[in-house]
């Protein structure tokens, strides 16, 4: 049962209390009591037993037993003696007597007789404690009566002392209900002087007060709303002062993208468009670090833009179809050109297993990737730099990869690389630094690498370099279960690798030997020849040699003019030459050799495949056609030859560029300098397409694409392309917006725009009024299916491949 009343409360816990007190008593002067009688007895016992030691010693001295009976018969008469024994000191008993006493406890004693110092026996006297255990039950039984009465004294006085005190608290309590249903002015009606008559007059005085308090505080109520008021009223101004402020923030970082993008685009096209004619080796070296520096100020812009996106939440991430390798290639093909000039070698090592067919956004990996790519060129001097990828784990829809860069560079401490990933933040923040970059690549990957469902993390120590890895989760495609590396009749064919880097020899070992070829390795040109030799006199010649170009003795060229030299071997192996650096010269000396194919580092396994099968003369059995990098551009100069477009552009550079890009690719090409000129030319002519600027004079970009869209006639679903400098976060959706087809950002990036023509313009045959095609250092023929190609962007120099 619930006690709700402080009497019946007080009343218990009185009575409780009062009872735990006189048990603890009644139960420490039992104690007490007991120990007394036990010590009492204990005395008694040994004055008895000393005074009969005394009275037997003389005559167990004399051995004199009828007198030492009669003295022990005397003394076992007393009442509370229980047992008695007397001995000698041989052991011998005198006299034993024993008092049957049925459930008693014996208190026993024993001593030693001695007689003019010398133990001439020894004496046991036992004492009943019947006398104790009396005692014992009397204590108890008073004990107990005492708690009884005292406790129920105290119940009694507690339940008036508890209804004294209750009583005008019930009145206390009756008023504060009152009170607390909002009647102020009730009081406690004070009946007494004691303790609860000061507590009647504490809470009048409180309620009086609190009166008081409500009236000051309805009107603190009243003057803090008309504060409340104008402060939100300066709350709305200071947000309005805050929203201006981030618009003006964006429209100047917009503008300032626009405007450095406008002369980046003359730059880096003017750059292109030179590239491409005849020029001096130095012309050709100043040229390419105009370009390497033109873009990499544009990845400056770019990251600008991406953390932009972040911080307004609309960077967004791609699910589409892809590759694992073509992220690779374009990899491999946007490498700085400083990892060449520090000689180190980038290497993919790709585990067997990987998936290859993925849905995700291959741009934003490949973007991930070429930042911690570019990060460990910077601060690698000397050494390697391999992009490993994993599994992680694989369910039947979905699979988790973890991709690595590891790096043999300066490294950093645990503190340096604790900052890594907070945006603007350098390893190096000095005056002095060493290595520049503005500090966010690392924070958009982070950002990016947590949208594929990942973590990214960085292991580091200082002078023994870093390991960046990040996990990503892609869905799987189905043609995945159709991909295969089957090789046919070449399966076991006898590979001879010569490479002097362990990593390299490592990683095409497992490359090679997972399409089912045979492998050995050897770490130098000297070593390969003597190898070629031992086959040939075994009879197991090889039939193909994979050799490095640089390596400490003969290098790769030399090597193989030896083997081909060598009249003593035959048939002669096939040679790929691979190498980490791209050099014109080094892939002339091979073509001039006769070497059957030339591979760039990093090589991934369906290049090298291809190359193998190439060489053979076979096909692969079920190896699916991939887009390789110059492909998109190759099908657009097929397609769209011979189109006619409208460029409406008023900076007159950029109109030099984009003019000669499209010309160069066999379209047919007409400028308008604004966007009012592009709507008139639209109602007289008819184009394929129309490649729009934004911001034009007289009139820009989205008026004129509005204007055209409001046309009558079917010229209103002509084609319209935004090609811009705007790149900031939302102006590919204001082009959609208002009517555009597609967005395509400045400085013009050729395939980028291929694309976006190849999309939307009709794939028909029309005739090409300019025939002036761009010649790159490689001779390019476009016949009908694009056969005879001569790619030497990765591999099979002197080779054609469809």
């Amino acid at each position: 049962m619930q006690i709700k009343s402080i009497a019946q409360r007080f009343g218990v816990w009185l009575v409780c209390v009062t009872f735990f007190v006189m048990v603890v008593f009644g139960t420490i002067n039992y104690v007490l009591f007991v120990n007394q009688l036990e010590a009492d007895l204990n005395t008694r016992l040994e004055e008895s037993i000393y005074r009969i030691r005394d009275l037997l010693a003389l005559h167990v001295w004399n051995l004199n037993e009828n007198k030492i009976q009669e003295i022990a018969q005397q003394q076992s008469s007393v009442e509370t003696l229980a047992y008695l024994e007397i001995s000698s000191d041989f052991g011998d008993s005198f006299y034993k007597a024993e008092q049957h006493m049925k459930n008693e406890r014996i208190v026993f004693a024993q001593r030693e007789i001695i007689y003019k110092g010398h133990v001439v026996g020894s004496i046991v006297v036992g004492y009943s404690a019947k006398s104790i255990e009396v005692a014992k039950k009397a204590i108890i039984q008073s004990t107990l009566f005492i708690i009884c009465v005292v406790t129920l004294t105290v119940f009694v006085l507690a339940f008036f002392i508890a209804r004294s005190i209750s009583r005008p608290i019930s009145k206390l309590t009756e008023v504060a209900r009152v009170i607390a249903a909002g009647n102020l002015k009730a009081k406690v009606e004070i009946m007494s002087t004691d303790e609860v008559g000061a507590l009647g007059i504490a809470f009048n005085t409180m309620t009086e007060k609190l009166r008081k308090l409500n009236e000051e505080l309805e009107q603190r109520v009243v003057e803090r709303t008309a504060q409340l008021e104008a402060a939100n009223e300066l709350l709305h101004h200071a947000k309005a002062t805050a929203d201006a402020a981030n618009q003006a923030k964006s429209e100047f970082l917009a503008n300032m993208s626009h405007e450095i993008r406008t002369p980046m685009n003359a730059i880096i096209g003017m750059s292109y468009l030179v590239l491409k004619t005849d020029v001096t080796p130095k012309q050709h070296d100043y040229l390419n670090k105009i370009d390497v520096s033109a873009k990499s100020l544009l990845n400056i812009i770019n990251d600008i833009l991406d953390f932009s996106k972040i911080e307004a939440r609309k960077l967004d991430l791609e699910s589409i179809d892809f590759h694992l390798e073509d992220v690779l290639d374009n990899l491999s093909g946007v490498i700085p050109v400083k990892a060449y000039e520090k000689g180190l070698e980038i290497m993919f090592q790709v585990t067997p297993d990987i998936p290859m067919f993925l849905v995700g956004d291959p741009l934003r990996l490949g973007q991930i990737l070429l930042n911690l790519t570019n990060n460990a060129v910077k601060f690698t001097e000397k050494g390697e730099i391999i992009v490993i990828i994993e599994p992680v784990e694989k369910t039947r829809d979905n699979t988790t990869l973890r991709f690595s860069v590891q790096d043999t560079g300066i490294g950093m401490s645990q503190e340096q690389a604790g900052k890594l990933f907070q945006p603007f933040s350098q390893t190096d923040s000095s005056t002095t630094r060493k290595y520049g970059g503005t500090g966010l690549g690392l924070t958009i990957s982070k950002h990016l690498v947590e949208m594929m469902g990942g973590e990214i993390s960085v292991k580091s120590e200082a002078g023994k370099g870093s390991t960046f890895s990040f996990t990503a989760i892609f869905g799987l495609h189905t043609r995945e279960k159709e991909w295969s590396r089957d090789v046919g009749d070449l399966i076991k064919m006898k590979i001879l690798l010569v490479d002097d880097s362990i990593t390299a020899q490592t990683i095409l070992r497992e490359m090679l030997e997972s399409m089912g070829f045979v492998v050995s390795v050897v770490g130098s040109g000297e070593e390969a020849l003597v190898e070629l030799d031992r086959s040939i006199s075994e009879g197991q010649p090889y039939k193909l040699l994979i050799m490095d170009w640089k390596m400490p003795g003969i290098n790769g060229i030399e090597t193989s003019r030896r083997i081909r030299a060598n009249t003593g071997l035959s048939p002669t192996p096939a040679i790929i030459m691979v190498t980490a650096y791209g050099r014109e010269d080094i892939m002339q000396q091979a073509e001039n050799m006769g070497l059957e194919g030339f591979l760039v580092k990093p090589v991934n396994a369906s290049i090298l495949v291809d190359t193998i099968m190439g060489i053979f003369e076979k096909k692969i059995a079920k190896h699916p056609i991939r887009q390789k990098p110059d492909i998109p551009y190759l099908l657009a100069l097929q397609k769209i030859r011979g189109a006619k477009i409208l460029l409406a552009e008023d900076n007159e550079i950029n109109q030099q560029v984009a003019r000669e890009i499209l010309e160069n690719a066999g379209l047919n090409v007409t400028m308008a300098s604004d966007g009012l000129e592009a709507v008139e030319s639209v109602k007289k002519n008819k184009y394929d397409a129309i490649l729009m600027d934004i911001q034009m004079p007289v009139m820009d970009g989205y008026t004129a694409t509005r204007i055209i869209r409001n046309l009558k006639s079917e010229i209103r679903n002509m084609p319209i392309i935004a090609i811009t400098a705007h790149a900031m976060s939302g102006d590919e959706e204001k082009s959609l917006e208002v009517g555009m087809n597609d967005h395509v950002t400045k400085p013009i990036d050729d395939k980028e725009l291929f694309t976006a023509l190849i999309k939307w313009i009709e794939p028909v045959k029309r005739k090409v009024a300019v025939k002036k095609i761009i010649q790159d250092q490689t001779e390019i023929r476009l016949p009908e299916e694009i056969d005879g190609m001569e790619d030497r962007s990765h591999h099979g120099h002197g080779k054609k491949i469809r």
